[in-house]
C-alpha cells in the first residue's frame, strides 16, 4: 500500500517503482516550492504607468529582492489608479513601495489608510520628476538603499 500527500494529484496506472518515485519526488518539489514562495514576504512595487516599459527597474528589483520576497509590479493607468492598486497590495500584506514622485506617493499612502491594514509597511523609491518629499525626507533612487531599510 502506498500513502500519497495531499500535493501528488497524478493518478498511477502501470509505472515503475522509478517512476512512481521520481514523480511523488517532483510534485512535492513543487509543493515545497509553492510554500516557500507563499511563506515569502511580498514586496509590491506601485508604478507609474510611463515606467511600465523600463524593464531595468524591473529586472534590478528582482534581482535584489526575489530571493527573500515575492516581488510584485502594480502600473497605474489613469490619475487616482495608485489608490485602488496601493489598496489591493496593502490588503495582501508585506511591503507597498511607491516607485514614483509626489503624486504617486499620496496616492499610495490613501490606498494604504483606505486598506485598513495597519501592519504594511510603505516605503518609497523617488522616480518622479520633482520628487520634493523625497528629498525633504532624504531618500535616494536607489533599489540597494532600499533594501537596506
Amino acid at each position: 500500500m502506498m500513502i500519497l500527500s495531499p500535493c501528488f494529484a497524478s493518478s498511477i496506472t502501470s509505472f515503475s517503482a522509478l517512476e512512481i518515485f521520481s514523480s511523488i519526488l517532483f510534485e512535492q518539489l513543487i509543493c515545497v516550492d509553492a510554500t516557500l514562495n507563499f511563506l515569502m514576504p511580498t514586496l509590491s512595487f506601485i508604478l507609474h504607468g510611463k515606467h511600465r516599459s523600463n524593464t531595468k527597474l524591473v529586472d534590478e528589483a528582482r534581482q535584489i529582492f526575489g530571493d527573500t520576497h515575492t516581488v510584485v509590479f502594480y502600473y497605474t493607468e489613469h490619475a487616482g489608479h495608485a489608490v485602488d492598486l496601493a489598496k489591493q497590495a496593502a490588503l495582501q500584506g508585506g511591503y507597498v513601495i511607491a516607485a514614483g514622485g509626489d503624486g504617486t506617493m499620496n496616492e499610495v499612502v490613501n490606498g494604504i489608510m483606505l486598506s485598513g491594514n495597519k501592519e504594511v509597511v510603505t516605503g518609497l523609491l523617488p522616480c518622479g520628476t520633482g520628487n520634493d518629499f523625497a528629498k525633504t525626507i532624504g531618500v535616494k533612487n536607489s533599489l540597494a538603499e532600499l533594501k537596506k531599510l
